[in-house]
């Protein structure tokens, strides 16, 4: 599911772990005149699979996306998900009657050789993990401006330009230990690039 902002006339298409939370909740800011007060803005915009015919492009619209190295998204995803949100603890799982059949906080190596289980079993864990494809569609073409996360001014800059005044993007979801890729060996990394596959062909054709 996409988010129109008619005050900046665009469509953004979030993906989990790619700065969404701080995007979504400037939009909404723009759009209301006060930041989204009701528990956690992805009650008001949501983030769902990739389709093409959901919405009629309006006259002007730029459509927009963020994207980032899969592997650095992944342990994004682990350590705020998996340690910050706790979605594998025993009490979480008990309170909604699910099996206690997984660790509650595997290392990362065990999170990428059991990421199928884990998926299968919570589903935010699958949420946050699923290809970025999967929100996003196979065709960078689609989009009018396709920004890297490791650029966020560059994302501050184009907000702003649309805004007519300056925009600051907050940092959340934030929580969890500090994680980096070194936490996985070369075999942990090789399991990822090929689940990933689908996203690094999808930045491969954003290269000029």
């Amino acid at each position: 599911m996409s988010i129109y902002s008619e005050v900046l006339n665009i469509r953004y298409y979030p993906v989990p772990k790619v700065a969404c939370t701080s995007i979504k909740q400037v939009l909404y800011e723009l759009e209301h005149g006060a930041p989204f007060a009701d528990g956690s803005i992805h009650k008001a915009y949501g983030t769902a699979a990739f389709g093409r015919a959901q919405e009629d492009r309006k006259p002007g619209e730029l459509r927009i996306a963020l994207v980032r190295d899969p592997i650095k998204r992944f342990i994004s995803a682990y350590r705020n998900r998996v340690h910050g949100h706790e979605e594998a603890a025993h009490w979480k799982l008990r309170k909604e009657g699910l099996p206690l059949d997984l660790k509650p906080f595997p290392s990362p190596k065990e999170f990428v050789h059991n990421l199928a289980a884990y998926q299968a079993r919570v589903h935010s864990l699958k949420h946050h993990t699923l290809p970025m494809v999967t929100f996003l569609g196979r065709d960078p073409a689609f989009y009018d401006h396709v920004f890297d996360m490791s650029d966020m001014p560059a994302v501050e800059a184009f907000l702003s330009e649309r805004a007519g005044r300056e925009i600051r993007l907050p940092k959340t979801q934030t929580g969890g230990p500090n994680y980096t890729t070194a936490a996985l060996g070369e075999e942990e990394c090789a399991v990822l690039r090929d689940y990933y596959r689908e996203d690094y062909a999808f930045l491969e054709r954003l290269k000029p």
